[in-house]
């Protein structure tokens, strides 16, 4: 980046690349990390000239507004589902039915428990710690410094 090539910032993946490298590859993948990217809309040029600049606060402007709309939409999603729930509790099945954060919790944890017993228990895997009878050091490997103490 030394000024004399322009660099650009995909937003998609969030690569430092080239420009001119994005201009003479074909296709919609980064080249770095091969994820998909839109051309028009995700590609940043870093330190533009003023035209550019203009267009790019444009798309910014257009990227933020595309985000709020997604946001109401989901909220407006949640709002739905919340009323479907209420209306369902309304019916006939209550929160007592549903299990508790207490219950929750004591699932994971046990979950949890389960996985970390259920280490490999092979000879080969205990023979990697130093409590295992073919990971200790005999006398003779042992390194001494002081002689009158090793005999």
């Amino acid at each position: 980046m030394n000024g004399r090539y322009r660099f650009c910032f995909l937003i998609q993946c969030k690569c430092v690349l080239s420009h001119k490298v994005l201009k003479e590859i074909k296709g919609e993948l980064c080249p770095s990390c091969s994820k998909p990217y839109d051309k028009l809309n995700d590609v940043i040029i870093i330190n533009p000239k003023d035209e550019e600049a203009k267009l790019q606060l444009e798309k910014m402007i257009k990227r933020q507004e595309s985000k709020k709309e997604k946001r109401k939409s989901k909220k407006e999603k949640t709002s739905d589902v919340t009323i479907s729930k209420a209306s369902n509790d309304v019916a006939g099945t209550s929160a007592s039915s549903l299990p508790s954060y207490k219950d929750l919790k004591r699932k994971v944890a046990s979950k949890t428990t389960a996985e970390t017993k259920k280490l490999p228990e092979s000879e080969i895997f205990k023979s990697l710690f130093t409590t295992h009878e073919s990971a200790k050091r005999s006398k003779n490997q042992i390194s001494c410094w002081e002689p009158e103490k090793c005999k």
